[in-house]
């Protein structure tokens, strides 16, 4: 696939995704079906050929709903000039909890069941637990090399 596909598909993905916001819940499959729509891909080309591009456009989707959708993920996208995580304290959807056989989806906050709810709690908790654990190591270690904080970063300064 070239660059210029990858560009097109996720654009695309991207594209069904905004459209269908306010659907409950959104899976990665659904995403990759109606991108192949937008895109006109042929189903009839090649059963096999179809089935690959079609697990990779579900691969693509489930990174773009991690990106958007799930709290754990998108902590790894924070920049150092963001403040919060967030917005809002809260988002617009979460992760379903994982049952087996079935694909992973993003459901509005408002339609999640308390066992999805919990499962996002006990998950963003160990998350942050760990991350904790591992500021503590490593600042434990810089002061241990360095000693107590002697300079001031900039983006500390305007908090």
């Amino acid at each position: 696939m070239s660059k210029a596909d990858q560009v097109a598909l996720h654009d695309a993905l991207i594209d069904v995704y905004a459209l269908n916001k306010d659907v409950v819940t959104i899976e990665p499959g659904f995403l990759a079906d109606c991108a192949w729509e937008v895109l006109k891909f042929p189903k009839e080309m090649h059963a096999v050929g179809y089935w690959a591009a079609h697990q990779h456009a579900c691969q693509m989707a489930r990174e773009i709903l991690r990106q958007k959708a799930d709290p754990v993920e998108r902590a790894k996208y924070i920049t150092d000039d963001q403040l919060s995580m967030f917005d809002h304290e809260l988002q617009d959807r979460y992760p379903r909890r994982p049952i087996e056989g079935q694909q992973p989806g993003y459901t509005l906050r408002r339609h999640l069941s308390e066992l999805d709810r919990w499962h996002n709690i006990d998950r963003m908790a160990k998350s942050a637990k760990a991350l904790t654990k591992h500021v503590e190591a490593f600042k434990a270690e810089t002061m241990a090399l360095f000693g107590p904080r002697k300079i001031e970063l900039p983006y500390e300064a305007a908090s």
